[in-house]
């Protein structure tokens, strides 16, 4: 989570979707809190209910482009970050 947050730019928003095994996630508040970081929370299907969501998508019943801006590794969207700090610094 601490990586997500860190990765974001000012005034986006990080969905986890995610049955977690720790009660607990830690990251950074002030930074959310000063870079107006929107998370948003939901609790993940169960492997039945996410391979009948893949079905779904897969024969065409649910347009996933209706709902995906778009696609990005972390690693991608982590380097974007980066450089848009730098043109910001300069």
């Amino acid at each position: 989570m601490v990586e997500y947050v860190d990765a974001i730019c000012p005034g986006g928003k990080v969905v986890v979707i995610s049955n977690s095994i720790e009660p607990k996630v830690h990251f950074c508040t002030n930074r959310a809190v000063l870079q107006n970081i929107t998370i948003i929370g939901n609790i993940s299907c169960i492997r039945v209910e996410f391979k009948e969501i893949i079905d779904l998508i897969a024969n065409g019943m649910i347009k996933s482009e209706k709902y995906v801006i778009d696609i990005l590794t972390f690693m991608i969207y982590k380097k974007l970050w980066k450089d848009k700090l730098i043109q910001m610094i300069h």
